[in-house]
C-alpha cells in the first residue's frame, strides 16, 4: 500500500491521467521503471507507436511494389527508384526519430533525483 497526502494523491492522479495511465498503473509503472531501468509506455506512446508501425507495414507495401514493377519492366523501375527510395528513406528515419523520442522521454519521465 502506497501511503500519500491528499494533495500528493491529487497531483499523482492528474499526472497519471495525463500520461495515459491509471494511478495504479502509473505507480507500477514507477517503480517498474526505477528497478529495470526501462521505459513504461502510456497509452499516448503506445498509439504513436502502432501509427509509426502502420507506416513501416506501408514501406513493405510499397517495396513489394518496386520489386514486382523492376521484374515486370525494368524502364518503370528505373523511374520509380529515386522518388521511391526518398520516400521510404524518410519514412524510415520518421519512424526511428519517433521510437527514439518515445523512449527517451519515458525514461526520462520516471527518473528520480533522491534530495537529501
Amino acid at each position: 500500500m502506497v501511503r500519500l497526502s491528499e494533495s500528493e494523491w491529487s497531483a499523482a492522479s492528474e499526472l497519471a491521467q495525463a500520461e495515459g495511465f491509471t494511478l495504479a498503473r502509473w505507480i507500477g509503472a514507477g517503480v517498474r521503471a526505477r528497478l529495470v531501468g526501462g521505459a513504461q509506455l502510456g497509452e499516448e506512446e503506445l498509439q504513436r507507436i502502432a501509427d509509426s508501425s502502420y507506416q513501416l507495414r506501408a514501406i513493405g507495401r510499397n517495396l513489394n511494389q518496386f520489386v514486382r514493377a523492376v521484374n515486370a519492366d525494368a524502364t518503370e523501375a528505373a523511374r520509380m527508384r529515386g522518388q521511391l527510395v526518398a520516400d521510404l528513406s524518410e519514412r524510415i528515419d520518421a519512424h526511428l526519430d519517433l521510437v527514439r523520442r518515445l523512449i527517451e522521454s519515458n525514461i526520462e519521465r520516471w527518473k528520480v533525483e533522491v534530495r537529501r
